[in-house]
């Protein structure tokens, strides 16, 4: 199945039942992945969706009308990448305290 962009997706790593220290360590694990995948995504993507903490809701989609090639150095571009990794970071804390 090809798609237009990249997909994550944490509920394989939802541990049903799991303690506390489990969860916060997943999350943890997927904040790193969504890092790395969220910068290659604002390289390749037409569109971010990004999710809240639970699953389903698409907390923001975001349009990338960036020009082709992206510029890594672009201030547009940094700008949308810093936005991206607040949304997910914040998401994270949510789903830390959902957890605790």
């Amino acid at each position: 199945m090809s798609t237009d962009f990249p997909l994550i997706d944490i509920a394989p790593f939802v541990i049903p039942g799991g303690s506390a220290a489990a969860q916060a360590s997943v999350v943890a694990a997927v904040e790193r992945a969504c890092r790395t995948t969220g910068f290659e995504t604002l390289i390749l993507a037409t569109q971010i969706a990004v999710m809240t903490h639970r699953p389903g809701p698409i907390r923001e989609l975001i349009a990338l009308d960036l020009p082709r090639p992206r510029d890594i150095t672009s201030v547009a571009f940094n700008d949308l990448k810093r936005h991206v990794l607040a949304l997910i970071k914040e998401e994270a804390t949510l789903a830390r305290q959902a957890a605790a």
